[in-house]
């Protein structure tokens, strides 16, 4: 239906890039919700864009419609994690006429990724927990591994030839007494980190959705050094920081843990 209602005056004016999820499009419109350009993604179904300073597209394509990740078989069932063509993403990059500028394969991809100042580009993937570790692991529903698998995530920095010259392990960093799973959620992932924004003096502003955590990673020594969120965030996304200092995050508000009295709500 387009633009329904918009007031200039609170308004962030500017303009809105989006992908609808399970599409093969990226969008670009202005506050009146006109189209300004429009990209075709065309094999590939991308998950997450972001439109560079120099006006050229970045955008993880999946191999289908949308979705990638190893930890999708307890979502839509075994079929989709086995099938080939639901496997692995690219990193992709084009300009206003989509034509090819950079191309990476990014097996294991999940959600989110940055382009840095020195020219290479942070993202997120999936890795397996190592047993020791995941059977310390607290919170989630019983049983509901992934064939025993439990998925973290890690950070990869590649340059533009494709060689990665930095990496984070997630479980190498997380306190299983401290980073403890929803216990709504399954145990085929401890973090789902759908968040990696480099900041400007370098640290990575992440966000862990099972255990309701948004972070900051110390690049240099791999260390958390700020987080918040548990009991107060629901399955969040996006945390960015202002240039106030503030953070602002989407809250999903999924399995919200409630401190006051339901009476206070009725």
């Amino acid at each position: 239906k387009g633009v329904t209602h918009y007031e200039p005056s609170k308004a962030y004016n500017g303009y809105t890039l989006f992908n609808p999820m399970f599409g093969k499009d990226v969008w670009l419109i202005d506050m009146e919700g006109r189209i300004v350009h429009h990209w075709s993604t065309e094999p590939y179904g991308p998950q997450f864009s972001r439109l560079l300073p120099n006006g050229n597209l970045l955008y993880a394509g999946a191999k289908s419609g949308g979705i990638m990740g190893p930890g999708l078989a307890y979502l839509f069932g075994e079929e989709y994690e086995q099938s080939e063509e639901n496997r692995g993403a690219c990193l992709i990059e084009v300009d206003c006429y989509n034509h090819l500028v950079w191309k990476y394969e990014a097996p294991q991809f999940n959600h989110d990724f940055y382009r840095m100042k020195n020219g290479n580009t942070m993202y997120v993937k999936y890795i397996t927990v190592p047993d020791d570790i995941k059977n310390k692991v607290k919170g989630g529903i019983p049983g509901t591994e992934q064939n025993g698998i439990m998925w973290a995530d890690a950070l990869n920095e590649v340059t533009p030839e494709g060689e990665v010259v930095w990496e984070w392990l997630a479980y190498e960093h997380l306190d299983p007494e401290v980073d403890i799973i929803c216990p709504l959620a399954y145990r085929g992932e401890w973090t789902h980190m759908n968040t990696c924004t480099v900041l400007p003096d370098g640290n990575i502003l992440g966000s862990f959705r099972q255990t309701n955590t948004i972070c900051i990673i110390d690049k240099a020594t791999g260390n958390i050094i700020w987080r918040w969120g548990p009991k107060e965030l629901g399955h969040q996304h996006e945390p960015t920081m202002l240039d106030n200092g503030n953070i602002l995050v989407f809250d999903n508000g999924v399995h919200r843990f409630f401190s006051q009295s339901l009476d206070y709500y009725s």
